[in-house]
Protein backbone atom coordinates (compact mmCIF):
# COMPACT_ATOMS: atom_id res chain seq x y z
CA UNK A 1 0.00 0.00 0.00
CA UNK A 2 1.36 3.50 -1.13
CA UNK A 3 -0.22 7.09 -0.45
CA UNK A 4 -1.40 8.14 -4.04
CA UNK A 5 -1.78 11.57 -2.68
CA UNK A 6 -2.56 14.23 0.47
CA UNK A 7 -5.30 16.82 0.39
CA UNK A 8 -5.81 19.49 2.71
CA UNK A 9 -9.00 21.21 3.95
CA UNK A 10 -9.11 24.49 5.43
CA UNK A 11 -12.41 24.99 6.95
CA UNK A 12 -14.04 28.33 7.90
CA UNK A 13 -17.05 27.92 10.56
CA UNK A 14 -18.76 31.06 11.31
CA UNK A 15 -20.11 31.73 14.53
CA UNK A 16 -23.24 30.87 15.71
CA UNK A 17 -23.12 34.37 18.18
CA UNK A 18 -20.65 36.40 20.06
CA UNK A 19 -20.21 34.60 23.18
CA UNK A 20 -18.60 31.83 20.65
CA UNK A 21 -15.12 31.96 20.01
CA UNK A 22 -13.80 30.81 16.75
CA UNK A 23 -13.09 27.58 15.26
CA UNK A 24 -11.01 27.50 12.10
CA UNK A 25 -10.23 23.29 12.05
CA UNK A 26 -7.57 21.73 9.08
CA UNK A 27 -8.58 18.23 8.03
CA UNK A 28 -6.22 16.22 6.15
CA UNK A 29 -7.46 13.01 3.60
CA UNK A 30 -4.96 10.80 3.05
CA UNK A 31 -5.37 8.83 -0.16
CA UNK A 32 -3.64 4.86 -1.37
CA UNK A 33 -2.88 3.24 -4.16
CA UNK A 34 -5.49 -0.08 -2.53
CA UNK A 35 -8.57 2.64 -2.27
CA UNK A 36 -8.45 3.21 1.50
CA UNK A 37 -8.70 6.75 2.97
CA UNK A 38 -7.87 8.26 6.17
CA UNK A 39 -9.06 11.35 7.70
CA UNK A 40 -7.21 14.07 10.61
CA UNK A 41 -7.82 16.59 12.12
Amino acid sequence: MKITSIEVFDCELKKRDQTMSSYNPVLIRVNTDSGLSGIAK
